[in-house]
């Protein structure tokens, strides 16, 4: 019988799958530095940078909703992304192509790490939606404004590597 905290259903599966992704061509070991430049290293400085000059009051149910129902649409796209893999893998005329699964493989990582950080992004939300800050510690909605600012900008640029997956995917199962 199989956990619900074993290591393939844990997040920290999935992020190790998406890392696994951030690699240059086909090399198993040389990471791509430029992607993870973009993927982490931006939405981090465009988060510090919008804690410090930003607007620390936000309409926080606006927020909240729409990156609810963001999650949830790639949440949707994940259960279609692993449909179309057991076809792709039930495909007679794609038995061996290793090109084509290691795409759908990896797309399935970039949907799945997606999904993990619009949870983390709606979970932060709901909390700051929760608690008001006193005037005292007006530096906990800086903060807060700094990590939503950061985590929103990781999830939109993952939309954009979800795209360019898509991309070559479809590029490879051109005839």
């Amino acid at each position: 019988m199989s956990s619900i905290l074993s290591p393939v259903a844990s997040p920290t599966g999935v992020v190790r799958d998406q890392w696994d992704t951030l690699r240059v061509g086909k090399s198993k070991k040389q990471r791509d530095y430029g992607a993870i430049a973009v993927m982490y290293v931006i939405p981090m400085l465009f988060g510090i940078c919008a804690g410090i000059w930003g607007n620390p009051v936000v309409d926080t149910a606006a927020l909240l909703a729409a990156v609810a129902v963001y999650t949830g649409l790639i949440f949707n796209l994940s259960f279609n992304v692993f449909d179309k893999s057991l076809a792709i893998r039930n495909d007679p005329f794609r038995e061996g192509d290793e090109v084509t699964l290691e795409l759908v493989d990896e797309l399935f990582a970039n949907v799945n790490y997606t999904v993990v950080v619009g949870l983390i992004t709606t979970a932060v939300l709901v909390s700051a939606s929760l608690f008001s800050a006193p005037d005292y510690i007006a530096w906990a909605a800086r903060v807060t404004v700094a990590v939503v600012a950061a985590l929103s900008a990781h999830l939109f640029l993952m939309s954009g590597m979800i795209i360019k997956r898509f991309r070559s995917l479809r590029e490879t199962l051109k005839p």
